[in-house]
């Protein structure tokens, strides 16, 4: 019997009147929100947004043609540009002996950029190897072959 007396007896009131006067009191507390619809708002609004969307201009739209135009001419030159790089490939067989002997003779290292040494990249030069560079001399390379 305790516990239906601890149940009954929570610690919670409600004052009294406050089911019939706690509508009044709530709304009291309200204030206006300050927003409000204009007058003939909807009546107006679907008339006045086709009036500002029917206005648009077709020049947009001959750049915009344009611009896509050129973009796509741009890249078709692009795309030809890189396909005949790539596919021209140096072809040395049809380069008889006098003409490589001749681009030898007249060609010394220095005149060969160093661009195309490149692929010595991970070589070690040594002692020998320097000696053997400043002895070399392609006219006597050339009688030998």
């Amino acid at each position: 019997m305790n516990e239906i007396d601890n149940i009954n007896n929570n610690g919670f009131d409600v004052p009294p009147n406050y089911f019939t006067e706690s509508r009044n009191n709530i709304l009291n507390r309200i204030s206006k929100s300050g927003f409000e619809v204009p007058d003939n708002y909807f009546v107006n609004s679907q008339k006045t947004i086709l009036q500002k969307t029917q206005k648009q201009s077709k020049s947009f739209k001959i750049n915009a043609c344009w611009y896509s135009v050129a973009a796509v001419f741009v890249a078709v030159i692009l795309v030809l540009e890189i396909y005949n790089n790539t596919n021209s490939n140096k072809d040395f067989t049809a380069l008889s002996n006098d003409e490589i002997e001749n681009y030898l003779s007249q060609t010394t290292i220095s005149d060969i950029p160093a661009t195309e040494f490149v692929s010595t990249v991970g070589y070690e030069t040594t002692p020998i190897d320097i000696e053997l560079e400043e002895d070399l001399d392609v006219n006597l390379l050339m009688n030998e072959l």
